[in-house]
């Protein structure tokens, strides 16, 4: 990775040519392409010797708050090792000059030639345009200081009906995950109300108002064992990125070969099922939209 030199700035290099990136999906973002930049910008961060320029192509959809994420070197050939806690993401206008920073993380820093840059595409990307970014990067033992503003997505532990669950909460609300039955028993909105609402009503007498609730009920075995769900403990999770764009998690059934993995960011939740075992599975909803089930006033199909 070589560095390219910005004139009157001779310790300040590029970090990468310029890269494309596409957004996805309604969650994250690949990059496609990348481009040579011959047309360096105004550097806005004195205390940072390097920069990516990335430019964040919606396509065809509008985007809320998108995570996107592009691959990052920090180990430059010929260079000192980069300084993954001072990552910093500006948004540029078509000039280069600063629109203000976004929200950042960097993941997979253990494997530095191969980590990722992950951050917030703040507010609404329209459809068919091109936001533009610098990622600025330290040299290590510079002590450029990163990104330190407000997290989109936290994380804590906490209980939920007396199970041990992780409360995250995003720009829409909070979710409670029971960690040990592998699936959501609570999604709280801004408002309060509880679109779950998984309980143990009547001593946790199985029922349609209590313990069948969760999100996503995802495999059932009538005279076997169940999992992804917040009633059965037969799962085990690990917490894979904890930061403040998003959060990622694995959960593993005991005894058997199913394996998922959620990503919960500003405004999103992604399940992903890495690993199944034999039968059949599905991702389910059973729970109480707009917090209660109002038989007389409710649409069912």
């Amino acid at each position: 990775m070589q560095g390219q030199t910005i004139p009157g700035r001779s310790l300040r290099s590029g970090l990468w040519p310029a890269a494309l990136v596409v957004l996805c999906g309604t969650l994250a973002a690949m990059v496609a392409v990348a481009t040579a930049s011959s047309d360096p910008e105004p550097w806005h961060r004195d205390d940072h010797a390097r920069r990516l320029v990335v430019e964040v192509a919606s396509g065809s959809t509008a985007r809320l708050d998108a995570v996107v994420v592009a691959p990052i070197d920090l180990t430059p050939a010929g260079g000192d090792d980069l300084d993954a806690a001072s990552v910093v993401v500006v948004e540029v206008d078509g000039d280069g000059d600063e629109l203000g920073e976004v929200p950042v993380q960097v993941e997979d820093v253990a494997t530095p030639d191969d980590a990722r840059v992950v951050f917030a595409a703040t507010g609404t990307t329209p459809a068919s345009t091109t936001r533009r970014y610098h990622v600025y990067v330290g040299d290590d033992g510079d002590d450029a200081p990163g990104w330190a503003g407000v997290p989109l997505v936290t994380t804590a532990a906490a209980t939920d009906e007396s199970r041990s669950v992780w409360r995250i909460e995003n720009e829409t609300g909070a979710l409670s995950y029971v960690r040990d039955g592998g699936g959501f028993s609570s999604y709280d909105d801004t408002t309060g109300d509880d679109w779950i609402s998984w309980n143990l009503k009547n001593g946790g007498e199985t029922n349609a108002e209590s313990v069948f609730r969760g999100i996503p009920n995802a495999v059932f075995d009538p005279g076997g064992t169940d999992y992804f769900h917040p009633d059965h403990l037969t799962s085990t999770s690990t917490m894979l990125v904890d930061g403040p764009v998003r959060t990622v998690f694995r959960t593993e059934a005991t005894g058997a070969a199913w394996v998922a993995e959620w990503t919960v960011g500003p405004r999103t939740a992604t399940f992903e099922m890495i690993s199944a075992d034999t039968g059949a599975w599905w991702f389910l909803y059973e729970g109480t939209p707009g917090g209660a089930v109002e038989p007389a006033t409710d649409t069912y199909l």
